[in-house]
């Protein structure tokens, strides 16, 4: 072999061999780069995960909390009367009242129209009478139906009625917000089913079916905590 051979095939020994080594380096920092973006996905996914678990926690938390607060609030409703006093019907004595009332302008309008003037002594007197005896219950009655719808808006909304629905709004902000950060349709879903059942069964003021909307009430949360159940099984890696 020349020199010159020599010479080349130790050139393109050292070439090859650099080649190998760039490509061998390319590849590991390929590798590496996978790896470390893997790592990072599985460290986001373990994060996003632990977010949704403690707002999953938070939901059931602040479901409980809300279910407590209705039943409290029933509880009062039915101690202080409120049920009581609706199922009496208020709304139909005001409006017994108020046709009473009605009856009497049109009496007393009626009584005007017929009295054409001159009129004699009898006939004023017999105008005063009459005017007296439409008169005579229409303050009462006017009386007593201010009162009635003075009792109805305490009954309905008193100060503790208030002060829950505020407690209540407050608790269902924080519902929301947490809502959302568990990531799961089912749950979301679920949580929306609850707060329906939830309000329409706080929102009574008599006791008829009272029972059917506490069971929708209490079913609605059943299904959810078992909804939360299921997504707080998987793991972060779930498909």
């Amino acid at each position: 072999m020349t020199a010159w051979a020599t010479v080349l095939l130790t050139l393109g020994s050292l070439v090859i061999g650099s080649v190998l080594t760039m490509l061998g380096q390319a590849f590991m920092d390929r590798r590496a780069r996978s790896r470390e973006r893997e790592a990072r996905r599985e460290e986001f996914v373990i994060r996003n995960f632990d977010t949704q678990k403690e707002a999953l926690l938070k939901v059931q938390e602040l479901v409980n909390e809300i279910a407590r607060n209705v039943s409290a609030e029933n509880l009062r409703k039915f101690d202080e009367g409120v049920y009581a006093y609706f199922e009496s019907k208020p709304s139909r004595r005001i409006v017994s009242d108020m046709m009473i009332m009605a009856q009497g302008a049109q009496d007393l309008e009626q009584l005007i129209d017929e009295s054409k003037p001159p009129l004699t002594k009898e006939e004023i007197k017999r105008l005063e009478r009459e005017i007296r005896r439409i008169m005579k219950d229409l303050p009462s009655t006017a009386e007593r139906v201010q009162a009635e719808m003075d009792m109805i808006a305490n009954k309905s909304m008193s100060d503790k009625t208030r002060e829950f629905r505020h407690g209540l709004v407050r608790l269902i902000q924080d519902l929301t917000v947490n809502m959302y950060r568990t990531g799961s349709e089912s749950v979301i879903s679920a949580i929306r089913d609850y707060l329906d059942a939830a309000l329409a069964y706080s929102d009574r003021l008599v006791m008829t079916d009272m029972e059917q909307y506490k069971e929708e009430e209490w079913q609605a949360r059943t299904r959810l905590h078992e909804t939360v159940g299921q997504e707080l099984k998987r793991g972060p890696f779930s498909g």
